[in-house]
């Protein structure tokens, strides 16, 4: 729905942002990373990159680095913080919470992925 940009202006509008976002807490990881998609679609656009950071986004995925197991679902939330640095006042905010820290443990991941956070098309 967040691909498509009425899907997005009802997202907004809607303020469903912190609802989905509530879904990254579920025990299934399937349920988290189709949340994390979701709200991955919606920062591609710059419409979408403002209303996230203003419901905290940014830092919600910070905190997600430290305690997301799945490595498929940490380079969405990668790709994310990637994407929401682009926002208004987004690098301050970044520079604010542990996010250096944590980057700085993935440079020892196996994974490329996680070290490059490139995007994955699906």
């Amino acid at each position: 729905m967040c691909a498509f940009y009425r899907g997005r202006e009802f997202i907004i509008k809607n303020e469903y942002i912190k609802k989905i976002s509530a879904l990254w807490d579920d025990p299934l990881t399937t349920i988290r990373e189709k949340a994390h998609r979701s709200l991955l679609n919606l920062c591609e656009h710059d419409n979408g990159i403002n209303p996230s950071l203003g419901c905290g986004l940014l830092e919600r995925l910070v905190e997600k680095t430290e305690e997301e197991k799945e490595e498929r679902i940490l380079v969405l939330i990668l790709n994310m913080i990637k994407r929401l640095l682009y926002g208004e006042g987004a690098t301050d905010r970044a520079l604010q919470t542990p996010l250096i820290d944590q980057l700085l443990k993935f440079l020892k991941s196996k994974n490329p992925q996680v070290i490059f956070m490139k995007i994955e098309k699906y």
